[in-house]
């Protein structure tokens, strides 16, 4: 109980004395700049941290809607080389049926030309007969008249 009775006497010439750095409230009286002070750093680090994650977001946004355009543009470009692959086909279809029909249009030529050919053998061969055949009636016409 002594022992109570001597602490309590040096906690009441403690308060009595006020605050110094001897009784052992060391933080009771802070300089009057430190807390302003602190203020203004928190204040800072908020406006600088929220700034922050306001630049992260907006990056995040810009890297998201740059993969997107990366995919569109990816697929686009393979519908694009099916589509030009499709067309290289569909040409060389077309070529060699431009050949053919070239190869067809020869043979063709050649026949009509040969088929020309012998109609004007054959109009050639009848326009002789029926120069002989007219001759022939000449012939006969002059000695009809004049027998």
């Amino acid at each position: 109980m002594a022992l109570y009775k001597r602490f309590w006497v040096q906690f009441e010439v403690m308060k009595m004395s006020g605050p110094s750095p001897r009784n052992g409230n060391r933080f009771s009286k802070t300089p009057p700049f430190l807390i302003p002070g602190l203020l203004v750093v928190v204040v800072i680090l908020s406006f600088n941290y929220w700034r922050t994650s306001r630049l992260n977001k907006e990056l995040l946004e810009s890297v998201a809607h740059a993969n997107n355009l990366r995919q569109k543009i990816g697929h686009d470009l393979k519908d694009s080389e099916m589509r030009i692959k499709e067309k290289m086909a569909e040409e060389n279809d077309l070529k060699t049926k431009l050949t053919q029909l070239g190869n067809e249009f020869e043979q063709h030529k050649k026949t009509v030309e040969e088929k020309e050919k012998q109609q004007r053998e054959l109009v050639d061969g009848v326009q002789s007969e029926l120069d002989r055949l007219k001759g022939e009636i000449w012939q006969c016409d002059g000695v009809v008249v004049t027998s």
